[in-house]
């Protein structure tokens, strides 16, 4: 109610109905004296406040556009004091695209908080954040926001430019937009008040700033197992000299070093007896080493699952099903570290049946 008054009187100053509008105004600040109104910027803003600024310019005669301002020169580098946890944010981590590459497409956050730990200041969904960097208050305080928005794009002055289009009341695409270029223009982008590349504190552990201030990678002595390649790497994850290892890589007391090359399951499979009677049963033996899975399959047997121990190997037997002519039994295993099929087959014979007359 008290955002549609005001609504009314400004319309009603700005066709220089001064009666109408003083009264309106008047109207807020005795009964709706708590009204606020929301900024897109991220605030609330005190209608009641906004009210008595108005009044004062009726009384004062100053309703007039007030002359263009020239934005503020001053140079300046951007310094984010919330640079964010992720240099490049991946927003699938944080949400869902639904309707790719249709006119429906949207995004769809689904971990808010997380968006915005990783985003840092002035970037959707953390644009709020802004009001609590020391610098945007200073910015505030010197009056260096003053001026049309547009030309901030060729203002000097880096960190009032970042300020402004963050905290714009633009549709949040050009504002997204527009922020970020801000942030690519600038020659030095630190965290913690850092205006010097050698005194930067925001890269992750482990990492620190070259010459052209960019977070890399400090290497430390050691060679390890690289669980993403399988091949050996140094600390920072980049393979080492003749570290490519052709069948992957594994770490055994502290030590890491390349597997030997793979080879073929070795099985050996047999059926016993040779013969049987006929509805009788046979008992297929086997032995494998070096298998990564294997299968059974015959009479009275399909795809039965072989258990394998930790080295891929299994020694075993099982009871085919009731036979009434000769059958084949097949034993199929995959190769480990090969991915190669080996198989093996097993005959059991049923004895003729012999008619006396």
């Amino acid at each position: 109610v008290t955002t549609c008054y005001f609504i009314q009187a400004e319309s009603y100053m700005r066709q220089e109905k001064l009666t109408e509008a003083k009264k309106i105004f008047k109207l807020i600040i005795d009964n709706y004296s708590y009204g606020q109104a929301w900024d897109p910027r991220g605030w609330f803003w005190s209608i009641n406040l906004a009210a008595q600024q108005s009044i004062k310019k009726i009384e004062t005669g100053s309703i007039e556009v007030e002359q263009k301002k020239q934005v503020s020169q001053l140079a300046t580098r951007l310094v984010l004091f919330d640079s964010g946890t992720e240099n490049f944010v991946d927003y699938a981590k944080y949400g869902e695209f639904k309707n790719v590459g249709t006119k429906d497409y949207q995004y769809v956050i689904t971990d808010q908080q997380g968006l915005i730990q990783a985003v840092g200041e002035g970037v959707y969904p953390n644009n709020g954040a802004i009001r609590k960097d020391p610098a945007f208050k200073e910015v505030i305080k010197d009056k260096r926001l003053e001026g049309p928005l547009w030309d901030f794009l060729y203002s000097p002055d880096q960190q009032a430019a970042f300020f402004k289009w963050a905290t714009s009341s633009e549709p949040q695409g050009a504002t997204s937009d527009w922020s970020s270029y801000t942030i690519n223009i600038n020659d030095s982008v630190c965290s913690n008040g850092a205006t010097d590349a050698g005194t930067c504190t925001n890269c992750p552990t482990g990492e620190s700033l070259n010459s052209s201030n960019i977070c890399t990678c400090v290497t430390t002595p050691g060679t390890f197992c690289s669980s993403t390649t399988g091949n050996l790497v140094d600390s920072c994850g980049v393979t080492v000299s003749n570290g490519g290892c052709l069948n992957g890589c594994s770490t055994t007391d502290g030590v890491a070093s390349c597997n030997p090359p793979a080879s073929s399951a070795n099985i050996e499979f047999t059926s016993s007896p040779a013969r049987v009677q006929s509805g009788g049963k046979c008992t297929l033996n086997w032995s494998i080493q070096g298998a990564n899975s294997c299968t059974l399959n015959g009479v009275g047997i399909n795809d039965q699952a072989i258990i394998l121990d930790t080295n891929g190997d299994s020694t075993a037997s099982m009871q085919g099903g009731a036979l009434t002519s000769s059958a084949t039994y097949t034993l199929r295993c995959i190769s480990r570290g090969l991915n190669s099929v080996v198989s093996k087959t097993a005959s059991c014979s049923v004895n003729p049946t012999i008619i006396e007359n």
